[in-house]
């Protein structure tokens, strides 16, 4: 009998490790699923209601949706403001009702910030701690990377720590090097928005304060890599 259930329990387990192992990236979800794209009207915590882009000569665009903000990839944003403009990727149903309800949805991806956003981003600028920069957490840091294509993903590790994953995107300036010409040549604008991490978190404060005392005013730390949950960039 115990054979049986420990043959059983092998079973289970296998069929799970193969099941996690066909789950698909969040870019073939978005290359392969249908998308509605369109402006946040309003949120709440359970759903968002969608104002769809209306597609000159396509009449199944332009409808009004109610969006579930239980999103099936992580990696996905799912806090959104007021006049972010979104793109939604579901299963293709899409329940008949007004507004339209789409419930069964994978991923919700940032376009383009609205004014909600951006006051937003504003008011965190003012909570800097002593040494000129502000703290804010991972996921904080993916938004702001979703919402601001301008903004500058700083790594400050080493070399061949940079080479083993990075954040995407990220560029390289290890702390150690930071000044103000090394700075300049990363970061010629010093009011432009900078997300910095290392690997644990606390050379990313270290750097943060080199920059602030450099005269850089949009500096956010972010920690490390080692807690970063999205994906990384070899």
């Amino acid at each position: 009998m115990k054979k049986r259930w420990m043959g059983l329990l092998g079973a289970v387990l296998t069929v799970l490790v193969l099941l996690s192992a066909c789950k698909r990236s969040l870019n073939d979800v978005i290359a392969t699923e249908p998308c509605k794209q369109g402006v946040v009207e309003s949120v709440n915590e359970r759903v968002l209601f969608l104002d769809e882009d209306k597609i000159e000569g396509d009449p199944n665009t332009g409808g009004y949706y109610s969006v579930s903000l239980d999103v099936e990839y992580s990696d996905s944003m799912t806090h959104f403001y007021e006049g972010d403009r979104v793109a939604v990727y579901y299963d293709g149903w899409i329940a008949e009702s007004y507004p339209g309800q789409i419930n069964h949805v994978y991923a919700i991806l940032l376009l383009e910030a609205g004014e909600a956003r951006k006051e937003a981003e504003k008011e965190q600028g003012a909570d800097k701690n002593a040494d000129g920069y502000t703290e804010i957490t991972p996921e904080a840091a993916k938004e702001m990377m979703d919402a601001d294509p301008d903004a500058v993903i700083l790594d400050v590790r080493e070399q061949s720590e940079f080479d083993t994953g990075h954040v995407p995107g990220a560029v390289l300036l290890p702390v150690g090097t930071i000044d103000e010409e090394s700075a300049a040549a990363v970061l010629p604008d010093k009011e432009t928005t900078v997300l910095v991490y290392c690997r644990s978190g606390n050379r990313s404060k270290q750097a943060s304060k080199a920059l602030a005392e450099l005269g850089y005013t949009q500096i956010y730390e972010f920690g490390g890599v080692n807690d970063w949950p999205y994906e990384l960039e070899r």
